[in-house]
């Protein structure tokens, strides 16, 4: 639940952040009703986009040795999600049109996934960073009392929306 809240907390700040800076723009051509509309989408899509990042974590943790892994999870999972979900923003923030593709920082993915890994692998193994990572990820439980009800009440207006 913890390594959940770190996603939820990282994912639903940006989409939060990037509505309320669209915001002022739509107010000019779109209804408050679409406004509403495309922040319940937001919403929704918020959900399954961290439910995939916890299932992508969880799935490491069972192909790996517990050891490895299951024993620390909470701080690897954590410290995983912090640096591969600023790596995805460094990366919406590079595209910024067609003539603007950074193939060169695509192609450094999977190092950057290694990195990644690894840096989570050494943090997990250090006592200090494992207390902080810990700490953080306890302590941001409390977004998923915000966000799993605002998810569920998103993800039914669009699912009216589409059958209405």
């Amino acid at each position: 639940m913890a390594v959940y809240a770190v996603i939820v907390l990282f994912l639903y700040s940006w989409t939060t952040l990037w509505f309320f800076w669209k915001l002022p723009g739509w107010l000019y051509f779109l209804s408050v009703g679409e406004i509403a509309t495309i922040f319940a989408y937001s919403m929704a899509t918020n959900l399954f986009e961290s439910l995939a990042i916890l299932m992508i974590l969880v799935a490491i943790s069972a192909v790996l040795p517990t050891k490895w892994f299951r024993e620390v999870f909470v701080a690897r999972g954590t410290l995983m999600t912090l640096l591969g979900l600023a790596y995805m923003i460094y990366l919406a923030v590079q595209f910024q049109g067609r003539e603007d593709y950074p193939g060169a920082v695509i192609r450094l993915i999977p190092v950057v996934a290694l990195a990644i890994f690894v840096i989570a692998f050494f943090a997990g193994k250090m006592a200090f960073p494992k207390k902080i990572l810990q700490g953080f990820a306890e302590h941001a439980t409390v977004f998923i009392y915000i966000s799993v009800p605002l998810s569920i009440l998103s993800l039914l207006i669009v699912i009216i929306g589409n059958i209405v």
